[in-house]
């Protein structure tokens, strides 16, 4: 009885310990990480919540719809609006700019802004910013807190860590993923976040169907997945221009991102293309290469 009752203690113990558990903010992404961003509207279930789950969301018809960079938050273009702020990300879809600042304190991840494009306008929390986790965060945790946009009302959401386990997409596989549930007044809104690098890799809004996702694995990579092309950048350091080398006759899509995360360029490339670099100021750039599947990066310097 005593060998039962302690592979019973055991196997208890080796389950709770492969609990992933999010303790801290260490594992954000720092200025210059850059992904690809997924949309979709699609009618699926967002899954069971609970314990070693596979989450399968390999057929959401996803499409490229832009990319996500850190940016350097202290030198932000509305960095004295968000003075709280000590992480920042940008997404840029076409020519539009969205700007999402976080507050993450040792008790968890504030959102002050969601794809705002100015201060005061849209998802500005920054009177009471919305918690997006607590730290630390275990399996079955739960907090309610309150949250203010500008101009509105004080709203109460509740954030719970309802289950953990393999996420499924079109482009990759995910493993020991978290799952964070978050009830809205008018919304259920549940995030998938991967670890390390601690970030959402899915997010799905039951009142819309509306899914967004990214690809971290494929930051700062030099190779599209689906084509096999390289990319160089030639010369870096650069002055008056610089040549993008991508070994693929498909056209391409350059975006230029300064050390703030703010679009500089956007234009069409294919095979070798030369970029005219005299309008450019001194300092360090992000290169964002898009085709129908993928993004690769590479950093940029500009010497004059």
């Amino acid at each position: 009885m005593k060998k039962i009752i302690l592979l019973a203690c055991i196997l208890f113990l080796s389950k709770a310990i492969a609990q992933p558990v999010i303790l801290n903010s260490a594992h954000f992404f720092t200025a210059g990480y850059t992904s690809p961003i997924y949309t979709a509207t699609y009618n699926i279930s967002a899954g069971s919540a609970g314990a070693a789950q596979t989450w399968n969301f390999s057929t959401v018809p996803f499409t490229l719809l832009g990319a996500v960079n850190a940016a350097d938050v202290s030198t932000s273009t509305y960095r004295a609006s968000y003075p709280t702020a000590n992480v920042l990300y940008t997404a840029t879809t076409g020519t539009n700019t969205l700007y999402y600042y976080f507050d993450t304190t040792t008790s968890g991840l504030y959102e002050i802004t969601d794809a705002i494009t100015s201060p005061g306008i849209g998802n500005d929390f920054s009177p009471k910013p919305m918690q997006l986790l607590q730290f630390p965060f275990h399996y079955q945790d739960s907090v309610s807190s309150t949250f203010q946009k500008v101009g509105g009302n004080l709203n109460t959401e509740w954030v719970v860590y309802d289950g953990y386990g393999t996420l499924i997409l079109p482009y990759n596989t995910f493993s020991n993923v978290v799952r964070v549930k978050i009830v809205h007044p008018t919304a259920t809104i549940y995030y998938w976040y991967t670890l390390n690098p601690l970030t959402i890799v899915l997010s799905h809004n039951t009142a819309t169907n509306a899914f967004s996702a990214t690809n971290p694995t494929l930051t700062g990579v030099e190779k599209f997945d689906s084509q096999n092309s390289t990319l160089h950048i030639y010369p870096n350091p650069a002055q008056n221009n610089f040549t993008i080398e991508v070994s693929t006759n498909e056209k391409q899509t350059l975006q230029l991102f300064d050390i703030n995360g703010k679009l500089i360029l956007q234009q069409s490339i294919q095979s070798n293309t030369v970029i005219d670099a005299r309008g450019l100021s001194n300092g360090i750039y992000y290169a964002c290469i898009i085709n129908n599947n993928s993004v690769a990066t590479k950093k940029l310097v500009i010497v004059k």
